[in-house]
């Protein structure tokens, strides 16, 4: 098989970028990557927290 010196360089990968996607209308859906993944659960629960005050106040 023929090489050329292009095809013996290493390729550098490009570390993945965080992100977070969250829908909640028609019922929820969420895409998280990177830190997405640790904010996700943060944004989930500060929802629920202000749909059970809101609940609770009347």
């Amino acid at each position: 098989m023929f090489h050329t010196i292009y095809m013996l360089k290493r390729i550098p990968h490009r570390r993945a970028e965080s992100s977070l996607s969250l829908r909640v209308g028609h019922w929820f859906e969420a895409q998280a990557t990177g830190w997405g993944l640790v904010v996700l659960p943060l944004v989930l629960g500060a929802l629920l927290t202000m749909a059970l005050l809101k609940w609770f106040s009347g």
